[in-house]
Formats: structure tokens, C-alpha cells, sequence
């Protein structure tokens, strides 16, 4: 079963900004923690360029529970990017069948939007995976306006 998961969070910074983060480790470490980490090789900084090549994984990365306990291994695979806008990360996963996640960043008045849309398949416990996915999609966003600031929308 194909679940989907979309977020957004409206944030105060620029574009710009937003969107380096989104793509480096710090970023992404910082979203995640303390329920997750993600490893990545030393100089995978940012994570995606121009010159990112698409399509094949670009390294081997460990999810870890808790920072400690590893619970997954996803070969990080970017199929598509706009740099500064949108990248499209489709890794295989040991326990994915299909993982895809859409990450855009979009200009706004206030300063800037970033949404997530993931779709997944998992290869056991449907269901509570897409459950924990979701949750733990809302913690990367809380955490995202925590660090950039969360913009107030007038009107």
C-alpha cells in the first residue's frame, strides 16, 4: 500500500536561506534530532549541487534511531533538482519497497515555504510505518520553524 505524506511550514527567512539548509547536513541533522540521524560521508556538504549526478546514489547512509540504533540503510539517490527550488530524492531502502521525497522551496512574501511530499511503500508493518513517517515528518517541520523561524501569515 502507497501511502502519502505532504507538509508545509512557512518560515521568515529568505529563499535563499531556506533552501541551504534544507540541503546540508547540518540542516537535516538538526531536523531530525534527537529521534533520528542520518549519516553521511565526510565533504557531502551540501548534500545536493548542480553537479549532483542524478539518478545513481550518491553514497550509502545509515538511519539511526535515537542518534544510536541503526533501523534502516538508504542508498541516497537524487532523480531530480531545481537548484534553490524543488529536489527529488528516490533511495532505495532495506525496508522500502518505494521511497520518494519531494522537498520545495518556494518564495513568499513573509519569506519562504517549504513542503514536503513523500510517497512510501513499506515493505512490512503498512500501516504503523506510515504512521511513524508522518510523525516524524511533523517533528523535522516543528524543528525546521524552530531553527528558521516560523512566519506569521496576515490576511
Amino acid at each position: 500500500m502507497v501511502h502519502r505524506v505532504t507538509l508545509s511550514s512557512n518560515l521568515e527567512v529568505s529563499a535563499e536561506r531556506a533552501w541551504a539548509w534544507c540541503v546540508s547536513q547540518r540542516g537535516v541533522t538538526a531536523e531530525m534530532w534527537p529521534l533520528m540521524r542520518m549519516t553521511f560521508p565526510p565533504g557531502l556538504d551540501p548534500i545536493f549541487t548542480e553537479a549532483t549526478p542524478l539518478g545513481r546514489p550518491i553514497c550509502e547512509s545509515w538511519l539511526l534511531l535515537f542518534g544510536l540504533l541503526p533501523v534502516d540503510r538508504s542508498s541516497l539517490t537524487l532523480v531530480a533538482l531545481t537548484p534553490g527550488s524543488v529536489f527529488v530524492e528516490r533511495s532505495p531502502m532495506w525496508t522500502m519497497r518505494l521511497w520518494q521525497h519531494t522537498r520545495r522551496v518556494t518564495p513568499a512574501p513573509f519569506g519562504a515555504t517549504v513542503t514536503d511530499e513523500l510517497e512510501l511503500t513499506p515493505r512490512l508493518g503498512g500501516a504503523l510505518v506510515g504512521w511513524f513517517v508522518r510523525l516524524f515528518f511533523r517533528w523535522r517541520h516543528r524543528q525546521l520553524r524552530r531553527a528558521l523561524g516560523e512566519a506569521q501569515r496576515t490576511g
